[in-house]
């Protein structure tokens, strides 16, 4: 019988398991009938108990777990013999309770015991220690799920002991041990266990240098991020080595990096490389030691993973190794939080002096010089230096690479500095920029093919990351079908070599999803979903992605009817949204209507009735008391029908209320979709109502009225200065880092900030359908009835129903207010500040017809609110929107403070072409001192000074953001320039000095926009020392003003313009006619420049501005030379050119006022030669052209009432 079962047994390995009549079958059934014999006393047993061992391991290869226990417990049952059959029978039992996912924890402590029986089995007999080695090859195994953060530290004790054992055995595969020690560091530290792991990287740096020299470096970059070990000690060990000093520094610059202790990125980066070229670096030889010190750290990959051997009884090969070196990209956090631990570092400035004294002259070798570049090029791409990346790529060229991985590794590099190329462009949806994001998604596509052929897994992951970088941009709705392809490929490659990118894989899976939704292929959805829940062990997704796959499962069986209310709901939905194309508004509205009453059968219908005109017109009077009847039932009908909402959720309890929440947000996105704005209203209405902090929301404290009045906006004092050295007495406000709560929790707090979001726009639609917008009151309807005489009409605002209605309005727009803030608050509450810039957009935008009204004061406390918010969590780069938000704010805490100018006195500050005119300010508050009888000074109210306060420390915040210290917060001179005029003023109405620097930190200093904001402060305090207030003493001469315009490289032509407009106004009014001729002259000369028909094609506004400019200058030029022609006629006819061209202008901006007044003083220029025929001759052609202008601007403007009254002349 044993001779037989072993034939079988080697059968079953030839000809494998088919069917249960196969030769494994046989023999198994021949090893119980040998179990359940008794054998004699002295009798031999029917066959060797090792033949059990071996039928188990088969079965297990095959996946016949039933069989494999049996086999185990049929060989454990009687008395094993001590050899090398026991120790395999163990490792089996290891195998069978091995856990399949990082979840099963339990699995595997149980599998450990087994593995460390086998270990200490064969540790004692040295003929059984190559199954030491088979040991900690299988339990790599089993333990490859949980070599992610936050998981290694369930290995950290068994993992320990592994090596230990291999260590015991001194084990000839030292390659295999050098890595397995680099994954017990990262084990310890992810534990905490900070000392075991400082002794461990200590004894795998001796390890590795005796007997893996290639290894060290990655022992390095670990005792680097962790701070294992003292930097000076590192430094002091490595100096002789060029190329380890590289990865040193490297590492020290990631790390620096992390820890934003670099103040200057760029100019550390480019140091570096010069070092790594053997460049001399003259820029930060004479640097402060802080300065030197903070270039010096970088967050290394992890070590790689290595993939397991084969089992083998005697070993023959190394193994392979398998990881992420290198896979970092533009989504850095995403797979830094897959495949790194978390960094500790006590003090990384320990090390600076050393680190001075630490060769960098030593050559780097060939071989390491390109991986270093390489390395460096990706810091780069991360901080994006794209420049810098640009130098690295074409030093990496220059060297001589013969391994397809590293070309194959610079492709990748190459193919992403493409997109980091585009600059500020890379995430605007132009056709351009989405054309270069396709090319590049194109390139690294036949690269991928390449890699994939390749087969080294490392090389491929970084690939994969990039390419799901670079598509993720184009993750939208409407261009998702261009990356499908793509993130089929990277997923496959992925999972072919079964990558520890988990949550990568899972976030493909579930985008793929999407696409394949789009296209109709539900089937093939629900497979991606399934295989995203699969990956997804931390359960980050797991509700998401089981809403969506049970929406992807009522879809594909849309003629049966489900039984639940809310299934009921969710395939409702699904069809509306399939019908969204082919259906008329009508179909939609009755299904979403259904889904409605699915889920409020009791009340969405009469809710819904709250906009109904019909039930509003019931009951209404006759004629215009009538109308206004309507008006108010209208209103009572609407707030009556929403109150049935208020028992909503006390009727249905909290049964199921995340997923009614998420069904009831569903029919609100897809009405709003679709256009059916009343159920939209309603369902937001359904769906809000679950706000009530079920999910763990600390709703913040709202700031009140009383609070914006009384309390410092930025909640600190500065000094004079806007652009730098901001003294600050409060600690400055750290950003937000959001809920701690599930990631399921902040998925639904995110969807209510959406819906608010949606809800206040719908408000706003229906606040236009009654012909109002946003916090505007409701104009009355115009009585066209004939009264009888001695009729006294009611006026409708005494009426009670126009009250009510009223009432109503202003309650709506409160409404939609509070719904952007709120949405607001909950984006704080989340640390996400792109809710936030969302919130403070759609209030500017919606509330653009009050700044244009002047109406700044209204909008305080909201924008207040808002620059909190915005303070708190950042401004998501959206800094444009932050200066704006800063300046509006500031204008209305200072508008009303502004003295008004006596009727005596005449207001001399220049009026600007294209600018508005200053909204008269009845409410401010002015004392009028008559010190001298000669001049008369405007004092400012004692009760401004708290608002004035907080306007000069809100444009003080925004000054300082965007004074270029961080390049990505720099805005165009053009948003700035309304930000200065408001902070000079607001200095002027605080009696405030402004020192020699004019508005920047350095006098000296011009860096970046620096001298353009000197030259629009000065201007400025110009323009407004004349007023009465205050007059500046710092400021520069005209003459000055106008060199320092000169000599400054302005980025925007029409902000220059401007300046010289405004400059020539103020010489004029000075009677400095020689800087009246430079600064028209200066301006005159951008009549030819391209960018004005480049403005013209893109932009109308600034073409009209430009346009007027011109005007305005050619005008104040023809008057400055009137004033100064003594009677010559060569210079009267220079002033009638230059009034001809301010009329043609004009006419280009069309702008009637423009065109009239230039005519105007062409005509009482032109009077004097009128009386002769010769010169009636020559004004023929230019009196023709002017009547031209006049036309042509007439007819556009006449619908204006600016042109309706009689224009007098004025002569001379």
């Amino acid at each position: 019988m044993d001779s037989n079962i072993r034939q079988l047994l080697s059968a079953s390995q030839i000809y494998g398991v088919e069917g249960e009549d196969s030769f494994l079958h046989q023999a198994f059934e021949q090893l119980k009938a040998a179990s359940d014999r008794r054998p004699s006393s002295d009798g031999p047993e029917p066959c060797g108990q090792d033949l059990y061992v071996q039928c188990a391991e088969i079965a297990l290869q095959y996946g016949l777990t039933d069989m494999t226990k049996a086999c185990l417990s049929m060989y454990l049952h009687r008395t094993p013999p001590s050899n090398q059959f026991l120790c395999r029978a163990y490792l089996c039992h290891a195998q069978l309770l091995a856990p399949k996912s990082a979840e099963e924890i339990s699995q595997l402590d149980k599998a450990v015991v087994y593995i460390l029986k086998a270990i200490q089995f064969a540790k004692e007999n040295a003929r059984y220690n190559f199954l030491v080695f088979n040991a900690s090859v299988l339990y790599w195994q089993f333990c490859r799920p949980f070599l992610k953060p936050n998981y290694r530290q369930h290995l950290s004790i068994s993992l320990h002991s592994v090596v230990k054992a291999l260590d015991d055995i001194d084990d000839k595969d030292y390659e295999w041990r050098a890595q397995l020690m680099l994954a017990l560091i990262e084990c310890h530290v992810d534990a905490g266990r900070s000392k075991e792991a400082a002794e461990v990287s200590k004894a795998a740096a001796e390890f590795t240098k005796a007997n893996v020299p290639k290894l060290y470096k990655q022992v390095l970059q670990l005792q680097v991020q962790h701070n294992l070990v003292e930097s000076n000690k590192l430094a002091k060990e490595i100096k002789s080595n060029g190329d380890l000093t590289g990865y040193y520094k490297l590492a020290r610059m990631r790390l620096s990096l992390e820890q934003n202790d670099v103040p200057d990125i760029k100019s550390s980066l480019e140091r570096l490389l010069n070092q790594f070229l053997q460049e001399d670096d003259d820029i930060t030889a004479n640097s402060r030691a802080s300065s030197v010190m903070s270039t010096f750290g970088r967050k290394t990959p992890q070590a790689a993973i290595p993939q397991t051997p084969t089992i083998e009884e005697s070993k023959s090969k190394p193994p392979t190794t398998i990881g992420n070196q290198g896979s970092k990209g533009s989504f850095a956090s995403l797979v830094t939080s897959l495949v790194r631990g978390s960094t500790t570092s006590s003090d990384v400035k320990s090390a600076v002096s050393k680190w001075k004294n630490t060769p960098s002259t030593v050559p780097l070798t060939k071989k390491e010089k390109p991986l270093l570049l390489i390395e460096l090029c990706r810091l780069c791409l991360e901080q994006d230096q794209a420049d810098l990346a640009s130098q690295a790529i074409q030093a990496i060229k220059t060297c001589p690479i013969k391994e397809t991985g590293l070309l194959l590794e610079l492709e990748f590099l190459e193919a992403e500095l493409i997109v980091r190329n585009l600059g500020d462009k890379q995430e605007i949806y132009s056709k351009s920029s989405v054309e270069v994001r396709l090319q590049c998604i194109h390139r690294l596509n036949e690269a991928l093919q390449t890699a994939i052929r390749l087969g080294d897994p490392n090389v491929l992951q970084v690939g994969c990351s990039t390419m799901w970088n670079v598509c993720l941009p184009l993750l939208q709705p409407n261009l998702r079908h261009h990356v499908r392809k793509p993130l089929t490929v990277i997923a496959e490659a992925l999972e072919n070599i079964d990558s520890l990118l988990i949550l990568l894989r899972c976030q493909i899976h579930t985008e793929l999803a999407r696409c394949e939704e789009d296209v109709e292929q539900v089937e093939i959805a629900m497979s991606h979903l399934k295989k995203a829940l699969a990956l997804d062990d931390g359960g980050h997704y797991n509700e998401r992605l089981q809403h969506a796959l049970q929406r992807l499962s009522l879809r594909a069986e849309l003629y049966q009817q489900p039984e639940r209310m809310e299934d009921q709901a969710a395939m409702i939905i699904e069809q509306a949204r399939t019908s969204a194309e082919s259906g008329s508004i009508r179909m939609k509205r009755s299904l979403l209507v259904r889904a409605g009453q699915a889920l409020s059968p009791d009340a969405f219908l009469h809710v819904l009735d709250s906009e109904s005109d019909t039930k509003a017109a019931a009951g209404t009077g006759r004629g215009y008391q009538g109308i206004l009847s309507e008006f108010g039932s209208k209103a009572k009908n609407f707030n009556k029908c929403v109150r049935k909402l208020e028992g909503h959720l006390k009727r249905l309890g909290n049964e199921n209320d995340r997923e009614r929440a998420r069904l009831w947000a569903d029919i609100a996105k897809t009405a709003r979709k679709q256009e059916v704005w009343d159920v939209c209203r309603i369902a937001a209405r359904y769906c809000l109502l679950y706000d009530d902090d079920r999910w763990h929301m600390a709703r913040p404290q709202t700031v009140s009225h009383l609070e914006t009045h009384s309390e410092s906006v930025g909640r600190e004092s500065v000094n004079e200065t806007p652009t730098g050295q901001r003294k600050r007495t409060g600690t400055a406000e750290q950003p937000s880092t959001g809920l701690n709560t599930p990631h399921s929790d902040k998925d639904l707090i995110r969807m209510l900030a959406e819906i608010y979001f949606l809800n206040a726009e719908a408000l706003i639609h229906l606040l236009r359908s009654e012909g109002v917008k946003l916090n505007t009151k409701p104009i009355p309807p115009e009585d066209k009835r004939k009264h009888p005489k001695g009729y006294v009409s009611k006026k409708p605002e005494e009426d009670e129903d126009w009250i009510t209605y009223s009432e109503w309005i202003a309650s709506l727009s409160q409404s939609a207010t509070q719904c952007f803030l709120r949405a607001a608050e909950l984006g704080c509450a989340l640390g996400e500040s792109w809710i936030v810039c969302n919130a403070a957009a759609y209030l500017w935008n919606y509330n653009n017809h009050l700044l244009m009204d002047g109406r700044h004061r209204e909008l305080i406390e909201p924008f207040n609110k808002l620059l909190k918010a915005m303070k708190q969590v950042g401004h998501a780069r959206e800094t444009c929107l932050l200066v704006n938000l800063c300046n509006a704010l500031a204008i209305g805490l200072m508008k009303q403070w502004i003295p008004v100018q006596p009727k005596d006195r005449p207001i001399e500050t220049p009026q600007k072409a294209g600018k508005e005119k200053d909204e008269k300010t009845p409410k401010a508050k002015s004392v009028a001192s008559h010190a001298s009888a000669k001049s008369k000074i405007l004092l400012v109210d004692a009760e401004a000074q708290d608002d004035l306060k907080k306007a000069l420390e809100v444009c003080d915040y925004a000054l300082e953001v965007t004074n270029g210290n961080k390049p990505l917060d720099v805005v165009p001179i053009s948003v700035r320039h309304h930000l200065i005029n408001t902070w000079v003023q607001t200095k002027q109405l605080l009696l405030q000095q402004i020192n020699k620097g004019l508005g920047t930190e350095d006098e000296g200093n011009s860096n970046g926009q620096r001298p353009m904001t000197r030259c629009l402060v000065a201007l400025e305090m110009h323009s407004l020392s004349s007023n009465g207030i205050l007059e500046f003493k710092e400021q520069p001469s005209l003459t000055e003003l106008a060199n320092l315009v000169e000599q400054c490289k302005w980025s925007e032509p029409l902000v220059e313009l401007q300046v010289w407009v405004r400059l020539s106004e103020m010489a004029y009014k000075t009677c400095n006619h020689q800087l009246v001729l430079k600064s028209t002259s200066m301006a005159l000369r951008f009549d030819d420049n391209m960018y004005a028909s480049k403005v013209k094609k893109l932009d109308k506004h600034k073409y009209t501005v430009w346009q007027e400019m011109l005007s305005f200058a050619s005008c104040v030029l023809g008057k400055s030379l009137i004033n100064n022609m003594h009677g010559k006629n060569v210079i009267r006819r220079s002033a009638l050119e230059a009034f001809l061209n301010a009329t043609r202008y004009g006419r280009r901006a069309d702008n009637y006022m423009q065109v009239i007044s230039s005519a105007r003083y062409y005509w009482n220029t032109c009077l004097p030669l009128v009386c002769e025929v010769i010169e009636r001759q020559l004004l023929m052609e230019p009196l023709n052209i002017i009547l031209d202008c006049i036309t042509a601007t007439y007819c556009n403007q006449a619908g204006k009432g600016i042109v309706g009254r009689r224009i007098q002349p004025h002569f001379l």
